[in-house]
């Protein structure tokens, strides 16, 4: 309390003083968003009073925050007293040397806490309580037993013989336990920022002196240093089964006849695809560097030669997710879920997704003969290439009985959308509108952030745009930001089919919160949020990571969403819309 008391002492000298100074120091007084009935007010106070928790300028902690990963390497280095690294050199290409997060960034990573082998960095990533207490574990010095005694181990959703076992029995013994259900220790869960700083408290309390203790040395310096292994990679080494895949390696490398033709990126590329299959999961693909570029160029306006159409790997079929409007796929007529089943004569059932992409695309002007399964039914289609480029928003104009009607087409929610959609909807209230026509058929998808963003430009309102159902049941509720730019306008969104993913969350949340009307067809069902990794050589891993919920926790998984007003015939869709108005 001393320290608190004598921070506010501080502050109002300072500010009482302000008349006659031009420059001055802020200080800073206890986290003004931790009432004495918050759960863990007594730990963050006293770690604050102890120096051990960073100090913000506008003195709010948001204890109830999802903890983020650059949130918790402040409040661990902090904590923990920790050398900052001085020379900044970030290898992401989303981040800022600048940046205020850059010095806590950069320690991670010469700690090695963090692994370089991606080119981007989700400075948004929420931690779970598994990691959190893994890396304050490793970091504070905190001894972990591997080979406890496993008739003392209390929790059902851990496997006693696991590394987290280790970590479970050691937090239990620190008085880290759940309230709710001690028998559970939920790795998973994602946690908040009260609940990090709660279990930094009972590490201070079992060891009030633990300071900053991890050697600056590379995660995998030796395989016989397995300390320096992260618990998964541990599990890994210890595999019989990867014994084996390294025996074959070595076999292929050393005594197979034709070793001198292997190329070793293709084998470690075929591995990882071969791994990432075996997780049979039509979303999580693994993509090497000429195929991720298409996907990354795709979602940052970028152009390429080919039909343009979304292919997804559904059920053992390349499945159309939608084509994009007014391509040439369009144009042809294929539609979203038709299937294809030859690419100029050749059959490609049983092909690999980047197989058949391949066989697609190729130079403008030529043409490419795609045969279709649509409702059982053989169509063939005949599509003449064309340079595709991703314009992510157009608009215009439309007219109503007179009245002046925005009428905005989003192809893709890239990483411009946002701001484009923003641009475009200003020029257009300037013009006076009436309401918005919102058209979001075949529109595959994209960014999740992108479509959260757009949300809140229908309500000045913090509402709920989506719910992330993790795998251990904990929900994450992201909000809207109430820019409400848009808010009070008649808006209809018109769906079909081919909307996906981002679309539905965009469509689901401005339903829910009735912000707007859905004209058209059913959406195409897309109930999955994806992560992107990519890597230096130009690869990208990407993977599910949870389902998402509508704000009012409908899940629409493989079901989609419904309109408020269905019009299957596409040709009648927009004049539906403008019937409304």
């Amino acid at each position: 309390m001393q320290k608190s008391i004598l921070k506010k002492l501080v502050a109002i000298i300072i500010a009482s003083s302000i008349f006659s100074l031009n420059t001055f120091t802020t200080a800073f007084a206890f986290y003004s968003d931790v009432p004495e009935t918050n759960t863990y007010y007594k730990e963050i106070q006293e770690l604050y009073d102890a120096n051990k928790l960073p100090e913000y300028t506008e003195n709010k902690l948001n204890p109830n925050e999802r903890l983020k990963t650059l949130d918790f390497y402040e409040i661990l280095f902090t904590y923990a007293k920790a050398p900052l690294s001085t020379t900044i050199k970030l290898p992401f290409t989303n981040t800022d040397d600048s940046a205020s997060y850059a010095k806590y960034l950069q320690t991670a990573l010469d700690f090695g806490l963090i692994k370089a082998d991606s080119t981007t960095f989700d400075l948004k990533q929420s931690i779970t309580k598994y990691q959190a207490l893994s890396v304050m574990f490793k970091t504070l010095g905190i001894g972990v037993n591997y080979f406890f005694d496993q008739s003392k181990f209390i929790f059902t959703d851990v496997n006693k013989t696991s590394d987290a076992a280790a970590v479970a029995m050691k937090a239990l013994e620190l008085g880290v336990q759940e309230t709710s259900n001690p028998e559970t220790f939920k790795k998973a869960k994602r946690i908040t920022k009260g609940e990090a700083i709660d279990y930094l408290y009972k590490i201070y309390k079992y060891s009030p002196t633990s300071t900053f203790t991890i050697n600056i040395t590379p995660i995998k310096s030796s395989q016989s240093n397995q300390s320096n292994y992260t618990p998964t990679e541990k599990e890994l080494i210890n595999s019989s089964t990867f014994s084996k895949l390294l025996d074959v390696w070595n076999k292929l490398k050393t005594d197979y006849h034709y070793k001198d033709q292997i190329d070793d990126t293709e084998l470690i590329n075929g591995a990882i695809t071969g791994m990432v299959e075996k997780a049979k999961d039509i979303y999580t693909v693994y993509q090497a560097p000429t195929e991720a570029e298409k996907l990354l160029g795709s979602l940052s306006t970028q152009e390429y030669e080919g039909v343009g159409m979304t292919l997804e790997l559904i059920d053992g079929n390349i499945t159309v997710i939608s084509p994009f409007n007014d391509s040439p796929a369009d144009k042809a007529g294929i539609k979203a879920n038709d299937i294809i089943i030859e690419v100029d004569g050749t059959n490609v059932v049983g092909k690999t997704l980047e197989e058949v992409t391949a066989k697609i695309k190729g130079k403008a002007g030529t043409v490419v003969k795609i045969k279709m399964l649509r409702n059982k039914k053989e169509q063939t289609f005949k599509v003449t290439r064309e340079k595709i480029s991703y314009k992510s928003v157009s608009s215009k104009t439309l007219t109503k009985d007179k009245k002046t009607i925005g009428y905005i087409q989003i192809n893709i929610f890239g990483a411009e959308t946002y701001s484009d959609f923003v641009a475009q909807a200003n020029d257009l209230l300037k013009k006076k509108v009436s309401g918005f026509i919102i058209d979001l058929r075949n529109n595959p998808g994209g960014y999740m952030d992108t479509a959260i963003q757009l949300v809140s430009l229908f309500t000045k309102e913090k509402k709920t745009a989506v719910e992330l159902k993790f795998s251990d049941g904990n929900i994450d509720k992201y909000q809207t930001d109430g820019n409400g730019l848009l808010a009070g306008y008649k808006t209809i969104i018109l769906i079909n089919n081919g909307s996906a993913s981002a679309s539905e969350i965009l469509a689901g949340a401005l339903k829910d919160h009735n912000l707007a009307k859905l004209v058209g067809d059913k959406s195409f069902g897309k109930g999955t949020v994806q992560q992107l990794n990519t890597y230096k050589d130009g690869s990208l891993f990407k993977y599910t990571i949870s389902e998402w919920l509508t704000p009012k926790g409908t899940n629409i998984n493989k079901m989609g969403i419904a309109p408020d007003i269905s019009v299957t015939d596409a040709t009648k869709q927009l004049d539906k819309a403008l019937e409304q108005f």
